[in-house]
């Protein structure tokens, strides 16, 4: 479906419409699209490698990582203890005993984390899940020279050149660049923290990984970019903020409809539409009757290439409130692109005579009022539509040249 010629024709609103639903969140952060431009012009790391193991397996891990990103250590622990031991179901994957041995160290526990994270354990490659632990360990305990020696070629902090080891890992690159800027070494640390936001814009740590951008910008006398990157961690802070309560939220009101959609949003904000696509899909099957839910659904589907999912979401938006101006301009939108013009007229043109011909987001309206009367021969309504849409700000010919 052609849906950037559809961008292209009049501007598609963003989850419109739900102020009441976004009133506490802080603005688009620039982080992950800054970090994407770095990303753009550097080749990807190779894919992380993972034991096989069952889907019933994965899912529990998947869910480990989230509460251990959550401070929820005790449920990662009375879950992943007994699997991880020896002679558990995952006592080789390194992965599970990694996020296990997290949740213990916060615990105060770390004392049993010797066995599972002991190197001979595990195979290479999947090795490097505990080998960060041991060097996230080690950092915090400030032992500097064992963090290079487990994450780099180098044996102290004076090395000329630095060989990151587990490179597709990107908390590797965190872990040396945090080590080399409390060694003072803000110029190798900047260097890796960058390479870090180019294999995983999106990670819980991302802020700190910007900090060490500033501080290296600061250390070569570049105030502007200091400031810069500065600015950016607390906007990267606010929105992991945001994101991590509505998870919470999630975890303590399964059933309640606003906190996912409060997650969906946050996922929208960075651009990443499949998760905000998975989060609503599970939000219209726990809670059909919550109209605005099929609405943001339509338009995930939409920004994952979606257009007859879209179109589907948007009907049901629909059926459950015909007063749903946003679904039905977004319908007929996607109507219009699609060469339907029944469809699009019996969508489109009715919203001429509601509030919604005095938004300029949605100026689409007057643009295919004035097309589809060009088309029917109208060229008086085709000139009065068009004017409309001028003077709320649309920028498209009367006439499409292709």
């Amino acid at each position: 479906m052609r849906l950037a010629a559809l961008a292209a024709l009049v501007a598609f609103p963003a989850l419109a419409g739900t102020s009441s639903a976004r009133a506490q969140e802080p603005s688009a952060p620039r982080t992950q699209q800054l970090a994407a431009e770095l990303a753009a012009s550097r080749p990807s790391a190779q894919p992380i490698a993972r034991p096989q193991r069952s889907a019933e397996h994965a899912r529990a891990i998947a869910d480990w990582r989230e509460l251990d990103e959550l401070g929820l250590w005790n449920a990662v622990i009375e879950a992943g203890l007994p699997l991880v031991q020896f002679g558990g179901p995952l006592e080789r994957d390194s992965e599970a005993a990694a996020l296990v041995a997290r949740a213990l160290v916060a615990r105060g526990r770390g004392a049993e984390t010797a066995a599972l994270l002991a190197p001979e354990r595990y195979p290479e490659p999947e090795r490097g899940w505990t080998e960060i632990e041991r060097a996230r360990l080690a950092l915090e305990r400030d032992d500097h020279d064992a963090v290079y020696a487990i994450l780099t070629s180098a044996s102290t902090a004076e090395g000329r050149s630095v060989q990151i080891k587990h490179a597709n890992f990107p908390e590797s690159w965190l872990l040396a660049a945090r080590a080399y800027a409390r060694d003072g070494e803000a110029g190798k640390a900047g260097k890796l923290a960058q390479r870090f936001l180019e294999l995983d814009p999106l990670h819980p740590d991302v802020a700190i990984a910007w900090h060490l951008l500033s501080e290296a910008a600061r250390a070569r006398g570049d105030q502007p970019g200091a400031e810069r990157y500065a600015v950016i961690e607390q906007e990267a802070r606010g929105w992991r903020a945001y994101l991590d309560a509505r998870r919470r939220q999630i975890r303590e009101q399964p059933r309640e409809p606003l906190p996912r959609l409060g997650l969906a949003s946050c996922w929208m904000q960075v651009r990443d539409y499949a998760k905000a696509r998975a989060v609503l899909d599970e939000l219209v099957a726990l809670a059909p009757e919550f109209c605005r839910g099929w609405f943001h659904l339509g338009e995930a589907r939409r920004l994952t290439g979606d257009a007859s999912g879209a179109r589907a979401a948007w009907t049901k938006a629909l059926e459950c409130d015909p007063t749903d101006l946003k679904s039905r301009y977004n319908r007929g939108l996607l109507a219009w692109l699609e060469l339907d013009w029944a469809a699009a007229e019996t969508d489109l043109l009715p919203l001429l005579e509601t509030k919604a011909a005095e938004d300029p987001k949605l100026i689409g309206i007057h643009l295919f009022a004035a097309r589809n009367a060009l088309r029917n021969g109208e060229s008086k309504a085709a000139e009065d539509a068009y004017a409309k849409y001028k003077a709320l700000g649309g920028t498209e010919p009367l006439v499409k040249r292709d």
